[in-house]
């Protein structure tokens, strides 16, 4: 199907599909914001807090010295994971108790709903029932008529109507409807009245309609229960100065709470308005239905009041004129609308830090893992919605521009809006950036909307050439889409790095913008969004695609002989070895962005720069994870000159393992380096090639060449292959190893420990430069040792055995360690000796 074709609104997911998905995340998320309000009221009420440090610290400091140093750090690290545990069993617990109430409201209310129509019993050979039947399998078919049951009401249908739930559904109708006729049949209008309803059944939209509807009500319920456990606790308060202050101090609580409510109504209503269009058209399939349809929405506008705009956000059913408008051109269906991102972004902005702090917890402090994944994960379900959004647009766009960069504001915008939601323990928000310098705050909310119109970019080019292309839509929009979540996904992990390091910093400046970049090239989500990025272009079955896939095995292989051979080369050699090593990588780098330059010049042009850049990436991928076994390749190949082939090769084997297995180790970072030259170097030399495209007055044309056979699935495989082995050798050994110490340099450091030298403030210092250190991303060990001697050397008996403990090996990660005896200080008032 190509996207300036006849507009099929069915061919992609619906814009009723998308809302819903869009109503019940945001519902999600509201029911888990409203549990944790519930917690921090009950601290309000004088119940003990669930995340209370205070408590690990005091018992950690009553056992020092009556316990060994290992038994009483693991004892205290054990204390603070399972209060960290019940507090995300908490946080959590909100949603699937809104998602029970949610089924149990879906479940009841069509069962209710038919005890309140009434139907009549009719025999199977009535004539009215027969010919309801005919109209209901002219929509659905023989198969799908099975599954439905026909009721006939006295006129307690208000016409027709369709419900149901878990696949059993029912078409009740009045039986003035299915009165006869003069000729027998139902007449024009009628019949499009049940093909209206039975076109809700084939769009599926019965479930959706009541799971909308449960879904509002469940999060009412909550929200009551909410405030009625507010007024108990303002009611309980000794005086009237007791009760306002506690008045005032929920009060934001209670605006929170029901924020998300007003959201939801008219989003509710949104989504049981765009059904109706849906229906509208999938019945109007036949030329008599449509000019019914036309009629009957004619006669409904005659003297209907003028509403409001509150009026319409607020009903349940369309205006007639824009039934009748939308019917005549389905393409209005597909308009992208900006409330959707708007509410895509606040969703993702109040969701993921929420998350991710509970997976933070889960993971024992490790952020890059915890907090990342959960970015992916969720950023990937609302890319998906953002993807068809815009696909869409798309697929029925006529030529107009899609006004890339105003959408990317406006999902900005509500990401932007959403981390800045207040919550208990922190009433600024969840970004490290809104309590900062306007300025910090200013270059988040830039580099969030360049990551947006970059998706948004990238998805437009995605759904032009998937469109376009020989592969079934069904197919290629599962295929494109699939990418497209996770490409959103990890674009927003990275930009959750970069503001998360960004806001560590006091004074914004160019240096803390150079940090933060720097930082996202070093996460494991970069490999993965460029992989996928690189997958959803060369994956289209187009000839562009499988040229550049050729592409790509091509300059792949040259830039891996020619590294190493540099490195077979300067093994030989006799001088400095980092001079050496530095200008092996300069070389390849410039070889690498020569070959992608020379890939814009030749293949690029208007139209073309999202294609090379995106086979520039795929290089760079597949090429940067095979670089680690290219210079073991190169120095085992230097080695067969000195030494025997059993013996090289055996050192061969060890030395990649060790390279593949090292936090990532250089394929990570030839990843970071081969994707800031290369693709930079390919949109450059497109942009040549389209400027001396316009000045000859001519087009691009067709690329030149014939690929091999099975060249593409092969590049697709292991440009794939690279981005998950790479981001998994990365993420796989998170934070630090765990014995960053060797056993020489453990007895120096118990031999430098000097017991009580130290004051419990001094220590404290220490752990916070540490901790702080590492939120912006420096894992230096020089620092760790220090600290541990200075916590070994305490005054505090608590502090001093915790140090202690790590100096003689114990098995924990070091950011869990630094981060969990910070929260000892902070518990403790840093207590000195």
């Amino acid at each position: 199907m190509r996207p300036d074709a006849r507009f099929d609104p069915f061919v992609l997911p619906s814009a009723t599909s998308l809302r819903f998905g869009l109503l019940i995340i945001g519902a999600a998320v509201g029911a888990m914001y409203i549990t944790l309000w519930q917690v921090a009221l009950l601290e309000l009420a004088g119940v003990p807090s669930i995340l209370d440090p205070a408590a690990c610290s005091a018992r950690a400091r009553a056992d020092a010295g009556a316990v060994p140093d290992g038994v009483l750090l693991d004892d205290y690290l054990s204390c603070a994971a399972g209060q960290e545990k019940r507090l995300v069993a908490i946080m959590l617990g909100g949603a699937p108790v809104w998602a029970a109430l949610t089924v149990a409201v879906y479940a009841a209310y069509p069962l209710l709903l038919r005890l309140r129509l009434r139907p009549i019993p009719v025999g199977d050979d009535d004539p009215r029932l027969q010919r309801a039947e005919g109209d209901l399998r002219a929509v659905l078919g023989d198969r799908g008529r099975d599954r439905v049951q026909v009721l006939v009401t006295l006129g307690t249908a208000n016409g027709a109507r369709a419900f149901g739930a878990f696949g059993r559904y029912s078409v009740a109708v009045d039986s003035t409807l299915l009165a006869a006729r003069g000729d027998s049949d139902l007449d024009r209008q009628c019949s499009a009245v049940l093909r209206h309803e039975a076109a809700h059944l084939r769009n599926r939209d019965i479930d959706i309609t009541y799971l909308t509807i449960g879904a509002w009500w469940s999060f009412l319920v909550l929200l009551a229960l909410t405030m009625a456990a507010h007024a108990a606790v303002v009611a309980t308060a000794r005086s009237a100065g007791d009760a306002l202050s506690l008045i005032v101090v929920t009060l934001l609580p209670l605006a929170v709470a029901a924020v998300p409510l007003l959201l939801l109504q008219p989003a509710r209503a949104l989504v049981l308005r765009t059904r109706e269009h849906y229906a509208d058209v999938r019945a109007a399939g036949s030329p008599g239905t449509a000019s019914a349809l036309r009629s009957a929405f004619v006669a409904m506008a005659e003297g209907r009041p003028r509403e409001s705009a509150w009026q319409r956000a607020r009903s349940y059913h369309p205006r007639p004129r824009d039934r009748a408008e939308t019917l005549r051109d389905p393409r209005r269906l597909a308009r992208v609308r900006p409330a959707d991102l708007l509410t895509a972004g606040l969703i993702l902005g109040a969701g993921q830090p929420y998350l991710g702090t509970a997976g933070r917890l889960v993971t024992e402090g490790e952020a890059s893992l915890g907090m990342l994944a959960v970015a992916v994960l969720l950023g990937a379900v609302v890319g998906v919605v953002v993807a068809a959004i815009v696909w869409n647009a798309v697929c029925a766009s006529t030529g107009d521009p899609l006004r890339l960069g105003r959408c990317a504001a406006l999902l900005a915008g509500g990401i932007a809006v959403g981390v800045s939601v207040p919550h208990p323990y922190v009433p600024w928000g969840w970004s490290s950036t809104s309590a900062a310098p306007v300025v910090t705050t200013a270059v988040s909310v830039l580099a969030l909307w360049l990551t947006c119109l970059l998706f948004l970019v990238w998805s437009a080019m995605c759904a032009r050439r998937w469109l376009s292309s020989s592969a079934p839509p069904r197919l290629a929009c599962v295929l494109g889409l699939g990418c497209a979540g996770a490409v959103f996904g990890c674009l927003f992990a990275l930009w959750v790095t970069f503001d998360g390091i960004l806001g560590t910093f006091v004074v914004p400046g160019p240096s803390s913008v150079a940090m933060s970049l720097f930082s996202v090239g070093s996460v494991w989500p970069l490999p993965l969004a460029a992989g996928f990025m690189a997958v959803g272009v060369l994956a289209v079955p187009a000839q562009e695609a499988r040229l550049a896939a050729a592409w790509v095995l091509r300059a792949c292989g040259g830039v891996t002989i020619v590294f190493t051979l540099l490195v077979a080369l300067a093994a030989t050699a006799t001088s400095d070895a980092p001079t050496l090593l530095a200008l092996i990588v300069a070389l390849t780098l410039l070889l690498a962005a020569a070959a992608s330059a020379v890939l814009g010049v030749r293949r690029g042009g208007r139209g073309r720069a999202g294609v090379v850049a995106c086979a520039a990436g795929a290089m760079a991928c597949t090429a940067g994870f095979l670089e680690p076994a290219a210079f073991e390749s190169g120095v085992w190949a230097a080695c067969l000159g000195w030494g025997g082939v059993l013996s090289c090769s055996a050192a061969l084997g060890n030395s990649v393992l060790t390279a593949y297995g090292s936090n990532g180790g250089l394929a990570a970072l030839s990843v970071s380096a081969l994707l800031l030259v290369c693709v930079p170097a390919a949109a450059a030399g497109s942009a040549v090639r389209a400027r001396v495209d316009r000045r000859r007055g001519r087009g691009p044309g067709a690329w030149p060449g014939r690929p091999g056979l099975g060249h593409q699935a092969i590049a697709v495989a292991a440009v794939a292959t690279a981005a998950a082995f790479v981001a998994v050798f990365h993420a796989g050994p998170v934070g630090e190893p765990i014995d960053a110490f060797g056993p020489e340099e453990r007895r120096a450091l118990r031999a430098a420990v000097v017991p009580g030298s130290t004051d419990g403030d001094e220590a404290c210092q220490a752990v916070l430069g540490v901790h702080d250190s590492a939120a912006r991303g420096d894992m230096s060990h020089e620092s760790w040792s220090s600290t541990l001697v200075t916590l070994a050397s305490s005054g505090d008996p608590a502090l001093a055995a915790f140090g202690r403990a790590m100096l003689n090996g114990a098995d924990h990660s070091y950011t869990r360690f630094f981060q969990l005896v910070d929260n000892y200080c902070s518990a403790t008032g840093a207590p000195s000796a």
